[in-house]
C-alpha cells in the first residue's frame, strides 16, 4: 500500500518470491500484485531461490506481470524508450548468457563491436545518430549499486580507467538524445487494431525504411517545424492570460514536452475508461509532472505557464471532446508500413501518430472508423486556412494509408494547434481536419511512393 500510494509508472520485481520458511506468504503477494497499478506495466525476473520458472510465470502472469527470462521488453511514452533486458538466466548452479543484449549491442557496433559509451553519436541509419552512454553496475562492499567502467585494454588512457558517473558522458542537457528502441515482437493486443502488421528483422542498413518528415523535407508546402512565436492562451483553469513563449531554441524542446503531457492525460483517461469509470473527461497533469516534462526535454521551467495554457487549449478543444468518446485510446502509436517502391522495390513507411482512437470491432464486416489527433506548437496567427491545410496536409495523407491499412474502413485526422486561438471560436484552439476513406487507399498509396522517389 505504501508503494502504490506513490503512484509508480512502472513496477520492477528483482527475484526470490518463493521462501521455504514462509510458503504462503508468496500467494499472498502475488495476490497483491493483481490489484497493483503501474500504467507502463509490471515486470519481474527470476531469482536463485525460484527454482519452478513455470509456475513462477505463471503466478505472475495472472497478476498481469511479465516475467523476463532471457528476454527483453521495451516501454515507450513521449518520444522515450527503456529498455527492460535480462542478461543472464539465473539458476542455483549456473547462469548462461542470453541473445538478446548481444542482438542490443550488434545493433548500436556492429557483430564484434564492444559495449562504450558513445557521446559522440553513432549512425544507426535512424533520422539522427544515436547518443549511447553505457554503464556497468556492480555492488560495493556495503551492498550499495554503483556504477564502474568496463577493463579497457592495454595502454589505454588513465583517465578511462575511472569510476563512471551514470549518464556522465551526455552532461546535463538531455533534450538532443534520440529515442533508441530494440521491441520484441509486440503481442496482437497492441498493434493499432486487430490486424497483424507487417514486421520485417532489424536491418542496419535501414535503407529503405522512411518518415513522413523525410519525404517532407522535399514538400515546400509541408511542415518542417511550427517554430513562429506562438499567440497568447486563454486557459479555463486560471483567469489569467499566458503570455507567448518568446522564440528561441527551445521551441523543439517545448514542443516534446508538450506532447509527453499530453500522452500522459491521454494514458490517465484510457487507464480509467479500463476500470469501467464512466469518465470521459481528460485530466491536466500536477505541475510537478509538468515541470518534470519540461525538464526532461531541456525546456526552460519558465514556461510551465506556457505549458499549462496549451495543455488546457487541447482539453477544451472540439478535438479532445470527439477522442474521448471512443473506447480505445492509444497515445503514441507506433506503426511500420510496407509499400512498394516505384521500381517495384520494397520500401517502408515508419513513426507515431500522437493519438489514436478507435471502438472495439462488434461485428466482423462492421465499418470501421479511426480518429487521429496530432497536436502543433508555435505556429502564426498570419497562417491563412489554405496554408495551413497545404501545411499538414502530406502527413495527414500519410497517416490515413497507415491506418486504412490496418482495417479501418473510414479515418478522420484533427490537426489541434494548441498555442493558437480560433478567432471564431473564443477558448478553443485552431483545429485542421481531414478525412479518407478505403476508397482513397490506392492514391494514397502512389502518392507516398511518388514522395519517397524524390530521396
Amino acid at each position: 500500500r505504501r508503494l502504490q500510494a506513490l503512484q509508480p509508472d512502472l513496477l520492477l520485481l528483482g527475484g526470490d518470491y518463493v521462501r521455504s520458511e514462509d510458503p504462503d506468504g508468496a500467494q499472498a503477494f502475488f495476490e497483491a500484485l493483481a490489484a497493483f497499478e503501474a500504467p507502463l506495466g509490471k515486470f519481474a525476473v527470476a531469482g536463485e531461490a525460484d527454482e519452478n520458472t513455470s509456475s513462477l510465470e505463471t503466478a505472475l502472469g495472472s497478476a498481469g506481470v511479465a516475467l523476463l527470462t532471457d528476454a527483453c521488453a521495451t516501454v515507450e511514452r513521449g518520444g522515450e524508450a527503456l529498455i527492460i533486458a535480462v542478461n543472464f538466466t539465473a539458476t542455483k548452479g549456473s547462469a548462461s548468457r542470453d541473445n538478446c543484449i548481444n542482438d542490443l549491442r550488434a545493433s548500436l557496433f556492429g557483430e564484434d563491436g564492444a559495449w562504450r559509451s558513445a557521446p559522440e553519436g553513432i549512425d544507426y541509419s535512424g533520422t539522427t545518430p544515436a547518443i549511447v552512454s553505457y554503464t556497468r553496475l556492480a555492488l560495493d562492499e556495503d551492498g550499495q549499486v554503483i556504477a564502474v567502467r568496463e577493463e579497457t585494454s592495454e595502454g589505454a588512457d588513465e583517465e578511462q580507467q575511472k569510476p563512471e558517473e551514470p549518464n556522465a558522458a551526455l552532461g546535463s542537457d538531455k533534450s538532443h538524445i534520440p529515442p533508441l528502441s530494440v521491441p520484441e515482437m509486440p503481442r496482437k493486443s497492441e498493434f493499432v487494431c486487430d490486424l497483424t502488421p507487417t514486421r520485417l528483422p532489424y536491418n542496419p542498413a535501414r535503407a529503405a525504411t522512411f518518415s513522413y518528415s523525410s519525404i517532407a523535407a522535399h514538400d515546400a508546402e509541408a511542415e518542417q517545424e511550427d517554430k513562429a512565436e506562438a499567440q497568447p492562451v486563454e486557459t479555463d483553469e486560471e483567469p489569467t492570460v499566458v503570455p507567448a513563449r518568446p522564440h528561441h531554441a527551445s521551441a523543439t524542446a517545448f514542443g516534446s514536452a508538450l506532447h509527453q503531457a499530453c500522452q500522459l492525460m491521454a494514458e490517465d483517461l484510457a487507464w480509467r475508461k479500463s476500470q469501467g469509470s464512466g469518465d470521459t473527461a481528460l485530466t491536466r497533469p500536477a505541475d510537478e509532472r509538468l515541470r518534470a516534462c519540461l525538464a526532461t526535454w531541456g525546456a526552460p521551467a519558465g514556461e510551465l505557464s506556457a505549458l499549462k495554457g496549451a495543455c488546457a487549449h487541447w482539453m477544451a478543444s472540439d478535438a479532445a471532446a470527439q477522442a474521448a468518446t471512443f473506447g480505445v485510446l492509444v497515445p503514441e502509436a507506433p506503426f511500420y508500413v510496407a509499400l512498394q517502391g516505384t521500381q517495384g522495390e520494397p520500401i517502408h513507411l515508419e513513426g507515431a501518430m500522437d493519438l489514436l482512437c478507435h471502438d472495439a470491432p462488434t461485428q466482423q464486416d462492421a465499418p470501421r472508423r479511426a480518429f487521429i489527433v496530432d497536436y502543433k506548437t508555435g505556429g502564426s496567427a498570419a497562417e491563412t486556412a489554405d496554408n495551413l491545410r497545404a501545411k499538414h496536409d502530406l502527413q495527414a495523407r500519410c497517416y490515413a494509408y497507415v491506418a486504412l491499412t490496418q482495417g479501418f474502413d473510414d479515418v478522420e485526422l484533427a490537426f489541434v494547434r494548441v498555442e493558437q486561438p480560433d478567432p471564431a471560436r473564443p477558448g478553443k484552439p485552431q483545429e485542421v481536419r481531414y478525412r479518407f476513406t478505403r476508397a482513397d487507399k490506392q492514391a494514397l498509396h502512389e502518392l507516398i511512393r511518388s514522395r519517397y522517389a524524390r530521396l
